[in-house]
């Protein structure tokens, strides 16, 4: 039997898939979605790893003249294995952080979809160790 075979379903609240759901009708509402929703996890996991390289989550007293803080985001188009999407790439005053996730000047993620599965630990909110 396959590894997949093995593998459980994940189970998701049934209203939540309702919410997402909500007037949605044609293969390419659906489409929009999933393409929502990567952004999202994407843009939140880079949030996280800046978090990560800063040592602080956003909007905490640590980060007072810690010597680098957030600098706002940039847009950055990449590609996914299903389509192609338009980010915000957070960015640190001093020009140090490196994301691993998507690397600088790369239009595609450094990481494939089932190395990121097996890797990421999500901890608190959204801070992501590698």
């Amino acid at each position: 039997m396959s590894e997949k075979a093995n593998q459980k379903t994940p189970k998701y609240d049934p209203q939540l898939i309702a919410q997402l759901m909500a007037g949605r009708k044609t293969p390419g509402d659906i489409e929009d979605l999933l393409k929502d929703l990567r952004k999202t996890f994407i843009e939140s996991a880079l949030g996280g790893e800046l978090s990560h390289a800063l040592g602080y989550e956003k909007h905490q007293p640590e980060g007072r003249n810690s010597g680098n803080s957030r600098n706002g985001s940039s847009r950055k188009r990449i590609k996914t294995e299903d389509s192609e999407i338009e980010i915000q790439v957070p960015r640190d005053r001093n020009g140090e952080f490196e994301p691993r996730l998507i690397g600088k000047h790369k239009r595609k993620p450094s990481v494939k979809r089932r190395d990121l599965q097996k890797n990421i630990v999500l901890t608190g909110n959204r801070t992501i160790n590698f």
